[in-house]
């Protein structure tokens, strides 16, 4: 009995002595992983942190380009401000480390990643965008502007980002299915009830630097095509990707030249008149913007783009999401839909596929107020404008001058836009990769 007793003890001892071995090493990796963990968790938040502080560096000063080292949270970032290319959009890279003292990683550092990229807001994002609410049409002969309150109404309907730097005038119930903006709050009428389908923001300023316009004339001198000065310039775009350039407009009298693409015309797709009016049309393909700037004595009222009958793109955007045609208007004056010589009557149609943008007017129907009913304009693209736009003048609920309006947002703008298009100082968070 004695020697089983012996026996018996040791064993038993053996299995307590497994036993607790196992335990001891199961809390010690339970540790070990609790600390990696931990170490790993905190190495994350202090790259997201070190990503925030950068991020409203920038949002604060958007000249901002620089690197800083700061300790945080017992370990270290380091973040960097980059400008990553000529249009001054963003990259933020943040880099964190952690050194770790236990049985898996001894003296191990840690390391975690955050890159955040930032752009500019193109204004091509807004379906409509306005410098203030009043009425800015200025006839061809004329920089006096119409003036006046323009307001949105019932029946009213407004698609994409809205924002003014002024405020709304609103009566009835205007709709609008994004967003909306605004510096100061509406002005409302009595018994007025907006529908915010995606709500609203005042306090919301979003300046509109006219030094984007000399950006846009460097890229037309160099890498684009610039028309300075002589007689108004005539842009008909084809189907097959070719534009035809003709000077004067109307007869090509000057110069009829048709180039085979776009780019054979501008590499970089821009394309500007300066001291002249540029006059457009037809269906094109792949990407452009066309800008028109003003001059000084005989040019002081150019600047103007002519809408001279539909501009549409080769590949429909409105039924085809994934189309790579896009265009862009730019003008620094004002944008018409030219009306005089057409013959438009009530049944005429015009279409305009387009981002379009106006510094100092806005985007109008030709002598809307004195042209007789010239149909219905429809738009499929988006505004950006230095006062409101004027389509068109009512009596007894009828339209008796200018066109009848249709506007719809394309939603490609909320993430492109088309070449060099003007966009605001302020940033916007485009994407954020975390590691």
């Amino acid at each position: 009995m004695g020697k089983a007793s012996i026996i018996y003890i040791i064993g038993l001892s053996l299995l307590v002595g497994y036993a607790l071995r196992n335990i001891n090493s199961s809390s010690t990796d339970s540790m070990d992983s609790f600390s990696e963990y931990y170490g790993r968790t905190m190495t994350h938040n202090i790259a997201s942190a070190g990503a925030n502080i950068a991020t409203q560096l920038l949002l604060n000063d958007y000249t901002y380009s620089s690197s800083r080292t700061d300790s945080f949270g017992g370990g270290v970032y380091t973040f960097r401000v980059d400008s990553v290319n000529v249009a001054g959009d963003k990259r933020i890279t943040v880099a964190s480390s952690m050194s770790l003292f236990d049985n898996i990683f001894e003296d191990a550092m840690i390391r975690d990643t955050v890159v955040a990229y930032f752009r500019h807001t193109p204004f091509s994002k807004y379906g409509y965008f306005s410098q203030n609410e009043s009425n800015g049409y200025m006839t061809p002969a004329s920089n006096a502007v119409a003036g006046g309150s323009m307001w949105k109404v019932s029946g009213d309907s407004i698609y994409g980002p809205a924002h003014t730097n002024g405020f709304w005038n609103f009566s009835g119930t205007p709709y609008f299915d994004d967003k909306v903006t605004a510096t100061t709050s509406p002005n409302l009428a009595v018994g007025a009830a907006p529908v915010y389908n995606a709500g609203y923001q005042w306090g919301i300023t979003v300046p509109r630097p006219p030094a984007r316009l000399d950006q846009l004339e460097a890229m037309a001198t160099s890498g684009g095509k610039l028309f300075n000065g002589g007689s108004d310039v005539g842009l008909t775009f084809g189907s097959s990707g070719s534009v035809r350039v003709r000077i004067p407009y109307n007869t090509g009298a000057t110069r009829d030249t048709t180039y085979a693409s776009i780019s054979g015309l501008s590499p970089n797709g821009v394309i500007m008149g300066k001291s002249i009016d540029v006059r457009v049309s037809g269906t094109y393909q792949g990407q452009a913007t066309v800008v028109s700037r003003t001059g000084t004595s005989a040019g002081a009222l150019k600047g103007n783009i002519w809408v001279e009958d539909d501009l549409v793109a080769n590949t429909n955007p409105s039924t085809n999401p994934n189309s790579t045609d896009m265009m862009g208007l730019v003008a620094e004056r004002m944008a018409y839909v030219t009306t005089t010589g057409k013959g438009y009557n009530s049944s005429s149609t015009t279409t305009v596929q387009a981002a379009i943008y106006a510094q100092n007017g806005t985007f109008a129907v030709e002598n809307y107020s004195t042209c007789g009913n010239c149909g219905k304009f429809y738009l499929y693209g988006g505004f950006c404008l230095n006062a409101s736009t004027s389509f068109n003048t009512v009596s007894g609920g009828v339209i008796t001058n200018g066109m009848s309006k249709n506007f719809k947002y394309d939603p490609r703008f909320m993430t492109q836009s088309p070449p060099a298009f003007p966009f605001a100082d302020k940033y916007e968070l485009l994407s954020w990769w975390e590691k």
